[in-house]
């Protein structure tokens, strides 16, 4: 994965206010990083 995707990813989750927001973001990340999607792109 490029680099400026990885960022995206990284800003993504950093950005969530509450800790279970970014609890979320993560999963979600694995899930679609898994099937080979970006995010954005469900």
């Amino acid at each position: 994965m490029a680099r400026s995707y990885q960022l995206q990813y990284i800003g993504w989750i950093q950005v969530a206010k509450r800790e279970l927001t970014k609890r979320k973001r993560v999963t979600e990340s694995i899930a679609l990083l898994d099937q080979g999607k970006k995010r954005g792109m469900k």
